[in-house]
């Protein structure tokens, strides 16, 4: 295996796995609802403001991704190949879009904790998951965004624990970011410093102005105890 069963993945692994799959620093998603003229125009501007900044820009519906999984997942060939599951990746982010639940994103919960069970349900509650998310709001300034990112992926690494972020947009002001902390509960160091380090990304994001809108009923007296001065609100 490329990826370390203790620590952060080095930089030039995930440099090399990036590579292999196609996968820039920076992906994002999103989804144009509306009739086919108002889809067309949105898809203009959307190219016109991201070509610029953006190495690869795919427009997919979900017609065609459901067609493309149904194709691929029935040749034999294929069937099991990278692009039958990332046709099916597809497919389920897209249904997720129009409102249908999925467990797309609950294999991310057994990364350190053995991989997903096969056979049976995933229940990361049950399985014994170690996973801890730091979960605070970001105003959507690119300055803030930066000072943000940074902070997290030093304290995370501090800690020997990859960062792990994920930006969604609430509105044309603010992002709400979602950090997982994923740790092997079976082993006590390794959860130790997986709470340690969700406490350092709290203590120094309330410092900085990045509040969390949602924390673990283990957390929510480092909040609602804090005295006000340590909270400093970000206007900017």
């Amino acid at each position: 295996a490329e990826t370390p069963a203790d620590g952060p993945i080095p930089d030039a692994v995930l440099e090399r796995l990036a590579r292999r799959n196609g996968i820039a620093p920076w992906t994002g998603i999103g989804a144009l609802y509306g009739d086919r003229r108002v889809v067309a125009a949105a898809k203009r501007v959307i190219k016109e403001c991201l070509r610029p900044f953006a190495s690869r820009l795919v427009f997919v519906t979900p017609w065609k991704a459901r067609m493309a999984r149904t194709v691929l997942e029935r040749l034999p060939g294929l069937r099991k190949s990278r692009m039958a599951f990332l046709a099916g990746r597809v497919d389920e982010t897209l249904r997720h879009f129009s409102g249908r639940p999925s467990e797309i994103a609950l294999p991310l919960a057994y990364w350190k904790s053995g991989g997903p069970p096969q056979g049976r349900r995933m229940d990361p509650a049950r399985d014994g998951c170690g996973l801890l998310w730091y979960a605070p709001l970001v105003p959507m300034v690119p300055e803030r965004v930066r000072t943000y990112v940074d902070f997290v992926r030093k304290t995370c690494l501090e800690f020997g624990l990859d960062p792990l972020i994920t930006l969604t947009s609430l509105s044309d002001r603010c992002f709400d970011s979602t950090v997982p902390i994923l740790f092997d509960r079976s082993n006590p160091a390794d959860a130790q410093r997986a709470h340690a380090c969700f406490d350092a990304l709290l203590e120094r994001g309330q410092r900085e102005g990045f509040l969390p809108y949602r924390l673990g009923v283990q957390s929510m007296k480092k909040l609602t105890h804090a005295p006000l001065s340590s909270v400093e609100l970000s206007a900017k």
